[in-house]
């Protein structure tokens, strides 16, 4: 756990010491918050990294924002009522409450073999979070979820 918590750090860092992105960070921070603020909005948050590879993925009911590069500016769009739907089809499946205790069923990301991803979900002031597992092989339990949040972040482009 201490190893996620110094990457996220890390990761906050680079994101705010980029001075070409600070106000595109800045502006996605305050919808967040806003989403978040909300009781009955979720924000959802993927992250995939390794070495040669970093793609994050956060959306709610409002907006999509990928980012494909560490310390890169985030592409926001617009989320679609339509997309929206179909990651909460999805998303209704998980026991939210209990996703930090889901089997990764490979490890590949211990040895770069794989990109190490996360899944976090956040409700009102409540976050959850995956164990780390292989970006590409998630746990049966949230495999659809993660399957359709980067199928709609690689079309928003």
């Amino acid at each position: 756990m201490q190893f996620i918590k110094l990457i996220s750090l890390t990761l906050i860092v680079f994101i705010t010491q980029s001075c070409k992105c600070q106000k595109e960070v800045s502006t996605m921070q305050d919808s967040l918050e806003k989403a978040t603020q909300t009781k009955e909005n979720y924000v959802i948050e993927y992250t995939a990294s390794s070495r040669g590879i970093y793609n994050q993925v956060t959306l709610d009911k409002n907006n999509i924002s990928t980012l494909q590069k560490r310390g890169g500016t985030p592409i926001i769009k617009s989320c679609t009522e339509e997309n929206w739907n179909s990651i909460m089809k999805h998303f209704k499946s998980i026991d939210v409450q209990n996703i930090s205790t889901l089997k990764a069923p490979s490890k590949k990301f211990q040895f770069d073999g794989a990109a190490i991803a996360h899944l976090k979900i956040t409700k009102g002031d409540k976050t959850y979070e995956t164990p780390p597992f292989d970006h590409g092989n998630p746990p049966e339990e949230i495999a659809e979820l993660v399957k359709e949040i980067l199928s709609i972040s690689e079309n928003i482009e």
